[in-house]
């Protein structure tokens, strides 16, 4: 009861307001307290096939599937992809399905024309036409894909660093790379073949030096497109290392057009090497190449018409079936391709 005035009211329980508080009703023990330790929430990737809102983690398993439905709706990129297929085939089992030794000559049998035991005549050498062709196949990929390789070796993780980095080594790689560009490609290459030697090695590193520039040029753009997203910003604020957000965020963005490029690029490269063996720049005699077949063809020429026809047209088919399969290609994994109705 509380006395105000000296009378009793009955207010049970009321508290003095001058009295202190019981320390012991506030005291917590300790074995209540749950400690729970918060984990850093994971930073996703964006992933340029599934929009602006995919992310790596909600990359639907059917990707490649998506990209190829998209690929085979075009005929003609198929047809290309059939034809590049069976010329890598033809380069892989040369030895196989060559008729006869590409190298070996039969002076008497010179000029030869398509026959049961020559399918495409003989040359100059008497040499089987067909079977030259097989092997110049495996030589003109072969350095192809050693001048791709230096290509994407020497540009790309420049580009990358210049693009992520920044700043002064940026300016100074961009402007390296735009004085390369500006040189012409066939000179820069003649200079080099001229200092290291004439071989077919020599020749590809000149051009996948040369071409190298293209490739910076691509892995840069595709760095400044993404280093300043919401993802990166993310992984940096919870402490990743630039290998970590280089490795794990920006490699994966930039490989689409390194490969589309990559696909554009091979073509190209067949024509250089045929034109570098075709100026005695490129493979030696007696090494078959379709470039070099060309120039043998050519000195005799009012000869025997056909032996140039069979070289020509596989150079023409080769490049033209890969431009065709590098632009379906990027169109397949391009979001927003004009060619797909998902």
């Amino acid at each position: 009861m509380t006395h105000f005035g000296g009378r009793q009211y009955g207010i049970p329980n009321a508290v003095d307001p001058v009295a202190e508080p019981d320390p012991s009703e506030f005291a917590i023990d300790a074995d209540d307290v749950q400690h729970t330790e918060t984990e850093p929430v994971p930073v996703a990737e964006f992933d340029p096939l599934a929009g602006e809102a995919g992310r790596t983690g909600d990359k639907p398993a059917g990707t490649l599937r998506i990209i190829w439905r998209r690929f085979s709706r075009d005929p003609i990129a198929m047809a290309a992809l059939i034809f590049l297929l069976a010329v890598v085939v033809i380069a892989i089992f040369a030895p196989l399905l060559a008729p006869k030794d590409p190298n070996a000559q039969d002076l008497f049998a010179r000029y030869k024309g398509w026959s049961s035991a020559h399918p495409m005549g003989t040359d100059g050498f008497g040499r089987d036409v067909l079977s030259r062709v097989f092997y110049g196949a495996r030589t003109s990929l072969l350095a192809a894909l050693e001048a791709l390789t230096i290509a994407v070796v020497l540009g790309a993780p420049v580009g990358l660093l210049a693009g992520y980095f920044g700043g002064k080594l940026d300016a100074f790689l961009n402007w390296t790379s735009d004085a390369m560009m500006s040189m012409p490609a066939l000179i820069v290459a003649f200079t080099i073949i001229a200092v290291l030697g004439n071989n077919l090695t020599n020749a590809m590193l000149a051009v996948g030096i040369v071409v190298a520039p293209r490739f910076f040029r691509i892995a840069r753009a595709s760095t400044l497109d993404v280093k300043h997203e919401t993802y990166i910003e993310s992984a940096r604020s919870i402490g990743c290392s630039p290998f970590r957000i280089i490795w794990r965020h920006i490699v994966p963005n930039m490989i689409t057009p390194l490969v589309v490029q990559a696909s554009l690029t091979f073509g190209a490269l067949i024509l250089v090497e045929a034109t570098l063996s075709f100026l005695g720049l490129g493979v030696q005699p007696p090494t078959s190449s379709w470039g070099a077949m060309i120039a043998t063809a050519a000195q005799g020429i009012y000869t025997d018409k056909w032996a140039i026809l069979a070289p020509g047209i596989m150079i023409v088919l080769t490049v033209l079936a890969f431009s065709v399969a590098g632009d379906a290609l990027g169109d397949a994994i391009a979001p927003g391709s004009r060619r797909e109705q998902l």
